[in-house]
């Protein structure tokens, strides 16, 4: 077991290496958790802004738009005047102002001239006040050229503006839409795979690279095929050992709802199918490149290309179709659709069931595709004279 000894001196004192590239990928995960938790249900609610509102028709169409806008947005009457609206819109008490001018009929509904309105920079909000006055006016338009008097219109938009739509989300995944907070991590764990085995078992192989170490092993009594396995027993335990502290350190930071979930056993064989692929991409990646001094270039090349292009740093929904289809090559992208069938259900229908074990399978061809293109070049330059 000389190599297995040699591959594990080395890579203890590469632990320092591997223990920067952990505890980052997890401040990321955790940092990002905490900013996007609760996102998705808040974004379903109705938004309701402090609007200034300064009148200065006072007939019965304004005061049917103030009472319009009202049904949903806090309303503050306001004077006309241009300091204290600023002064409101710099302290943010006010969100947005809408000037109604004299003669709001003839220059809303017979010119329709848009009204003044006056808001925070880059205020998104501002856009759900800008729907309720061009509704209220457009309402208007469609009521009085029906036939409708003025008052008969406004009584008809303001009863329409007080029924709110029936809308029932589907609980598919048993959380009401949130995700659990583990999975963050858990969909982080490409990088913190790849880039942490890669720079530290990639020199360990970049060591065993030097041309002497390479003539001493072949001249040793052990045949090559003892020493790849050895070379790849100790990428094993090496492995298992990670996982084993990346599963505490999870359970340490989210608690035991990892553990206590539905879909425990299919998180295991999409993080393993994972494991079982990053090895193979350190073992490749180090066989390739010679040069140790090369490797920590080559590891980021190679962690950040199938990240990004994988979803894991760009949510795959985001992703266009052209970059999704050179994306269905690489074992990332799989990984994270598994991940994110798996979030999204509470339940796995046999057709979903079908496509995780597909996304497993397209894994371990990757990790097979580059085991074995590997130990071909090892085979190669152990002919090379």
């Amino acid at each position: 077991m000389t190599v297995f000894k040699g591959y594990m001196r080395i890579i203890k004192k590469c632990l320092p290496s591997i223990a920067v590239h952990f505890f980052v990928t997890m401040a990321i995960t955790i940092g990002i958790q905490i900013a996007l938790q609760g996102t998705t249900r808040q974004a379903f609610e109705a938004t309701s802004l402090k609007v200034g509102i300064v009148d200065e028709d006072g007939s019965s169409l304004a005061k049917g738009l103030i009472e319009y806008i009202g049904q949903v947005h806090d309303v503050e009457m306001l004077e006309n005047d241009e300091g204290v609206i600023r002064e409101k819109l710099y302290y943010q008490n006010i969100m947005y102002v809408i000037r109604i001018p004299s003669h709001f009929e003839r220059v809303s509904l017979q010119e329709e001239q848009p009204l003044k309105v006056t808001g925070i920079p880059n205020e998104f909000g501002a856009f759900y006040v800008e729907q309720r006055v061009d509704a209220f006016l457009n309402g208007m338009l469609v009521y009085m050229k029906a036939g409708y008097s003025l008052d008969d219109s406004i009584q008809l938009i303001l009863k329409a503006g007080v029924d709110e739509a029936k809308v029932q989300l589907i609980d598919i995944n048993g959380r009401g839409g949130a995700r659990a907070d583990y999975t963050y991590m858990l969909e982080y764990l490409p990088y913190l795979f790849i880039a942490a085995f890669c720079s530290s078992l990639g020199v360990v192989m970049g060591v065993f690279n030097n041309k002497e170490t390479k003539r001493k092993m072949l001249s040793s009594p052990q045949s090559l095929k003892r020493q790849n396995l050895e070379q790849l027993l100790a990428f094993g335990v090496t492995g298992i050992g990670f996982m084993v502290v990346t599963f505490v350190v999870l359970t340490a930071v989210y608690g035991f709802g990892f553990w206590q979930s539905e879909h425990l056993t299919y998180y295991l064989g999409n993080v393993i199918s994972l494991l079982l692929v990053s090895l193979a991409i350190a073992f490749a990646v180090g066989i390739v490149i010679k040069k140790a001094d090369a490797i920590a270039s080559g590891t980021t090349v190679v962690s950040l290309a199938l990240c990004f292009l994988g979803g894991v740093f760009v949510p795959l929904e985001l992703m266009g179709e052209s970059v999704k289809r050179v994306s269905r090559f690489l074992p990332t992208y799989w990984y994270e659709s598994n991940l994110q069938i798996l979030i999204d259900r509470n339940f796995l229908t046999p057709e979903l069931r079908v496509e995780i074990f597909k996304g497993y399978g397209l894994q371990l061809v990757f990790a097979v595709a580059c085991m074995a293109v590997a130990l071909a070049v090892v085979k190669y330059r152990s002919q090379e004279r």
